[in-house]
Parts: C-alpha cells; sequence; structure tokens
C-alpha cells in the first residue's frame, strides 16, 4: 500500500516536472520570435553608408539591447526544455541508448550557435554607434 502512494507521489511530481519543459519550450519560441522581430537587419542598397546611418541611432542599440536579454532568457528556458526531453529519452530508451546523448548535444549545440548570431546582432550596431 505504501509503494502504491509513494508511486502516485512520484507521478505527480513528474507531471509536475513535464509542464515546466512544455512551457520552456514555449516560451523559448515566443521569445526567439520577440528577439527577431526586435532585431534590425538593414541592407547596403540606399546608400554606401545607410548601415552607418542607421545602426548610429541610439533606438536601434536599445532594440539591440533588449533582443539579446529576450534571447538570452529563451536559452533558459531552452534548457528547461531540453533537460526535460532528456529525462524522457532516457526513460523511455533506457539510459544505455545513444539518443538522449544525442538529442542533448545537438541542443546544446543549437543553443551556442543561436546565442553566437545573438550576439553578432548586438556588437554590430555597438561597434558602430562607439
Amino acid at each position: 500500500m505504501a509503494s502504491s502512494a509513494a508511486t502516485e507521489v512520484d507521478v505527480t511530481e513528474s507531471m509536475r516536472l513535464h509542464r515546466w519543459g512544455a512551457a520552456g519550450g514555449i516560451l523559448f519560441a515566443l521569445l526567439v520570435l520577440a528577439w527577431v522581430a526586435l532585431t534590425r537587419v538593414t541592407t547596403a542598397v540606399d546608400a554606401p553608408n545607410h548601415i552607418l546611418d542607421v545602426y548610429a541611432e541610439p533606438s536601434i542599440r536599445i532594440q539591440a539591447f533588449v533582443g539579446a536579454f529576450a534571447l538570452a532568457l529563451a536559452a533558459v528556458c531552452f534548457l528547461a526544455f531540453l533537460s526535460d526531453l532528456v529525462q524522457l529519452l532516457r526513460r523511455a530508451g533506457g539510459s544505455d541508448g545513444p539518443l538522449p546523448m544525442l538529442a542533448l548535444a545537438g541542443g546544446v549545440g543549437y543553443l551556442v550557435l543561436l546565442l553566437s548570431a545573438g550576439c553578432m546582432f548586438v556588437v554590430l550596431p555597438n561597434l558602430i554607434g562607439f
């Protein structure tokens, strides 16, 4: 009888943690969309100094900083989602399978590349502005 009650508590705790992982994935998607909306990408079609003129505006640099903070928060949410995914894959296929480690490596690699891209969108306006 006691093990049945312990199992029910474990299942309830597990479902609560899965909700955090799912919420992290949804928040990640929304925050990345916010980052894309805040990121300003210009082209040098109009004039040779068009890029310098656009990025010299302080409002563009502020947008870049806000976008960078949104992307950093998105990275934390993605880590919550990724940890839940790896835990589910370990339970489903056993801890000896290669799939959980592949998912973890792919997720961390994606996150590193995404944050590197986000840093480039912040560095360029600030280098031009200063």
